[in-house]
């Protein structure tokens, strides 16, 4: 983020793609030439895998939510980071 006097809102989305909730709110970000970041759950976007490509291919920005979306405080740290790294398999994220 570029340091600024300007009043600058982040929007971010979790837990997508999903069917109904993630087309509408890109129907709504569309309305307003408004760009978003989407946090992503793998298994999503192994099931909804041409609405994660809308979500890239309107500008908006994604990243890795894990792939099952587990419990970090009741998930032991290697399994963990092995969910995230499943993910990477499927989610382009820096």
């Amino acid at each position: 983020m570029d340091p600024t006097d300007e009043k600058v809102l982040y929007l971010t989305f979790d837990d997508g793609p999903h069917p109904d909730c993630t087309v509408f709110v890109l129907d709504q970000l569309k309305k307003f030439d408004a760009e978003a970041t989407f946090f992503c759950i793998g298994k999503n976007v192994d099931a909804h895998f041409e609405l994660y490509k809308r979500i890239i291919d309107e500008g908006h920005a994604v990243a890795n939510h894990t792939q099952n979306h587990l419990n970090g405080w009741k998930t032991k740290d290697e399994d963990y980071l092995l969910d995230i790294r499943k993910a990477m398999n499927i989610i382009d994220s820096k």
